[in-house]
């Protein structure tokens, strides 16, 4: 089989992950995955972060030194984690794939603005002729029109070249016209072109986290898999062992340190918030505030919370009439009024009903973390919907004319 960024994208081994890895390393084999091996402070990491289950692997010298297996697949089922067990991976692959890219641009034996079809026409969306207008450099800033994954028979869901949207079915694209036109295989290029001081890349899919990083001119590296929300919480702690200190890639990805004053105390907090115990979440963020104080996050947790609780004891009442005016398209984002309820969708995504906290402002059913303000204008007439986050930012969707 012929290896693919599609692999390390969705559902993932261990070990492939293990082999990827490898395949930056110049004139080595990919190497075996070794013998489990209870690493000492894993567990209490895990522990820590209220991790179920953890794979990891740690490469030195280009070679796996370690593999740890610990903790279960499931929760629920209690079924160990072995190297069979699949987590989602997300796209920890393409860093690497694109800067391999991006050298050969740089050497000028690739135009990133070339057809990608003179390369290699693509029997998956040759019957559209939007196909003619990919290149390179859309597949690599998300701009092909492309959806993420689909069927065999690929259909655009945008324009080339208008608006970003991930896709991972446009990186496979890239991938077979580079090997169709050097006659090299993906791991080939790779090992040609890496030659980085370090790759990084973390994977967040919900429930799953997963976080890669290695050092070429040295050969280590690790990877690591994890089924809970809060699986990235420790990877300074596994990382930086390995590959030296990363804090400032850690600062800017914006993910709670396990060792985070108030840490614990705000994953019980969030755990018990996600099951809808509202007051003892509430409880458990005033107590993360007592050895973390002044954190804005957790007092605006706390806030939103107490509001939640009051209107589910007393709604708040908007008039029909208001809720139909606020009705509409507002950019990527539309509401709805369905069962005299405003429901809210973005991108096509998720449908949520809204809960009104005021007139003009809307908490969502079963995502706490979020709420939505409908501005209106001197008339009453909505202009524009103002999406507020629990971490103190927000932003704008203007109305469609």
């Amino acid at each position: 089989m012929r290896q693919t960024l599609f692999g390390f994208r969705g559902l993932a081994l261990l070990s492939g992950a293990v082999a990827f890895l490898a395949c930056a390393v110049p004139d080595e084999a990919p190497p075996e995955i070794a013998s489990e091996s209870a690493s000492p402070g894993y567990e209490d990491l895990m522990a820590r972060a209220r991790i179920p289950g953890l794979a990891v692997a740690v490469i030195e010298d280009g070679q796996v030194a370690r593999t740890d297996l610990l903790g279960v697949s499931s929760a629920e089922t209690g079924e160990p984690v072995t190297e069979e067990t699949l987590f989602e991976a997300a796209s920890m692959s393409k860093p690497v794939f694109a800067t391999a890219v991006l050298r050969m641009a740089e050497r000028g034996e690739l135009d990133l603005d070339q057809p990608l079809h003179q390369m290699l026409p693509y029997e998956r969306i040759s019957h559209d002729p939007r196909s003619e207008a990919l290149t390179a450099r859309l597949v690599l800033s998300h701009r092909t029109g492309l959806p993420n994954w689909g069927p065999e028979t690929l259909e655009f869901i945008n324009d080339p070249g208008g608006k970003f949207g991930y896709s991972g079915e446009g990186y496979v694209y890239l991938q077979r016209a580079l090997e169709a036109t050097t006659d090299l295989t993906l791991d080939e290029l790779v090992r040609r072109e890496a030659v980085d001081p370090l790759y990084w890349h973390w994977g967040d899919n919900g429930p799953f986290k997963a976080f890669v990083a290695f050092r070429p001119a040295t050969g280590d590296g690790i990877v690591y898999f994890a089924n809970a929300m809060h699986g990235l919480a420790i990877a300074p702690a596994l990382v930086n062992p390995v590959v030296g200190n990363m804090d400032p890639a850690f600062d800017w990805c914006g993910y709670e340190r396990v060792d985070a004053p108030g840490f614990v105390e705000r994953l019980d907090g969030a755990i018990a918030e996600g099951e809808g115990r509202f007051e003892e979440a509430i409880a458990a963020y005033r107590a993360a505030l007592e050895v973390d104080p002044g954190n804005e996050i957790t007092e605006r947790q706390i806030a939103w919370l107490g509001e939640l609780v009051e209107v589910a004891e007393s709604p708040v009442e908007v008039s029909e009439e208001n809720l139909e005016r606020y009705t509409g398209t507002y950019g990527p984002r539309v509401l709805e009024l369905e069962d005299g309820a405003l429901h809210y969708q973005r991108d096509g995504g998720r449908r949520f009903r809204l809960i009104p906290l005021s007139d003009t402002l809307f908490a969502f059913e079963g995502l706490t973390l979020f709420r939505l303000e409908v501005a209106l204008d001197a008339a009453g007439q909505p202009t524009k919907l103002i999406g507020h986050y629990v971490q103190g930012n927000t932003d704008e969707s203007p109305r469609d004319p």
